[in-house]
């Protein structure tokens, strides 16, 4: 360095690398994965905007909805409550192993702490492991704390608040003349056993993570039950103020899921579902479906009687077989 007329006493330039690009990554299987450049890009310039917020992003082959919480590194999809831990890091090339070094001092491969308690179609539980120091033996000393994806006490609240009113109004029609015994009553009877169950498997719901308890799995078998027995009541019960519940059903299904980004509250609850995997909005569709049918039967029953339609054929197959049955003798 010279000092002197015409020169300036300046730092020699250091030479940096270029910054290396960020790749965004999730957890699945308990390994990370690589999103794709796509996806990554998406994800970068939505987190260089706000690295603490939340956005709904399209990502994925499919192009499916996620919401993603940069705060937490958490995206959720809409299909069964699906949740995946994110990170993001430096695209690198792969490191250099030192042969000569001991195998306890190799770079070991990083694995998420990432646990999916039962099958595939159950919601995981989210474990972020928080790195402590490194022993003498190379090993990470960690510990986890669970952060779970289930419900609030909200949901759970609301939940047994919609299970007991449905409750009272099936057994006001258990005790309604005009609500018939052969399918109307026997249906919600075996409706209001499940409602019990259901309510007794959320009230022991003391844990974060039901999934791997008995109430999540008893919760799944009464969703089974509701989703059947709510679809088939559309086309079966025979009173007008029978189907008026499955109409009073599928509407408050539908606030619920739009509500809730196309997301099931018994799922939620559960934590857990063995239903079909299929998309939310599939599903709030399936139910909008059923809105329409058991709405347009129940004006069909209005105008041309209760029952309708299956009163009116088994009467004129009736019909018909006492005519048979005359010609015949």
């Amino acid at each position: 360095r010279r000092s002197g007329f015409g020169t300036s006493d300046m730092a020699p330039c250091e030479l940096r690398a270029p910054a290396q690009p960020m790749i965004w990554e999730f957890c699945e299987g308990g390994s990370w994965k690589a999103l794709g450049p796509e996806d990554s890009e998406a994800l970068e310039a939505t987190y260089a905007r706000d690295p603490k917020g939340a956005a709904e992003l399209n990502l994925g082959p499919h192009r499916k909805c996620y919401h993603v919480d940069f705060a937490r590194m958490l995206r959720s999809g809409e299909q069964q409550d699906e949740v995946q831990q994110l990170r993001r890091v430096e695209m690198q090339a792969e490191p250099v192993v030192d042969r000569s070094a001991p195998e306890a001092h190799q770079p070991q491969p990083v694995r998420c702490a990432y646990e999916c308690t039962a099958d595939r179609a159950n919601v995981p539980t989210m474990e972020l492991m928080e790195q402590g120091e490194v022993g003498g033996s190379g090993e990470c000393i960690a510990s986890a704390r669970t952060i779970s994806s289930g419900p609030s006490r909200g949901e759970s609240i609301l939940l047994v608040v919609l299970t007991i009113l449905v409750g009272l109004w099936e057994v006001l029609l258990l005790f309604q003349p005009s609500v018939p015994w052969l399918g109307d009553k026997v249906f919600f009877i075996v409706a209001l056993l499940f409602q019990v169950t259901m309510g007794v498997a959320i009230l022991q719901n003391r844990r974060p993570n039901l999934q791997a308890t008995w109430p999540g799995r008893l919760l799944d078998i009464c969703h089974w039950a509701f989703v059947l027995m709510v679809f088939a009541g559309a086309l079966l019960l025979r009173a007008p103020d029978s189907l008026s519940v499955v109409v009073a059903l599928s509407a408050a299904s539908l606030a619920l899921r739009i509500g809730m980004r196309h997301r099931c509250i018994i799922t939620r609850v559960a934590q857990l579902s063995s239903l079909p995997d299929i998309s939310g909005q599939r599903v709030t569709a399936l139910f909008l479906t059923l809105f329409v049918v058991s709405s347009a039967r129940l004006g069909l029953m209005a105008a041309f009687g209760p029952g309708f339609p299956l009163d009116q054929l088994v009467l004129e197959g009736a019909r018909h077989l006492r005519t048979a049955a005359h010609l015949i003798q």
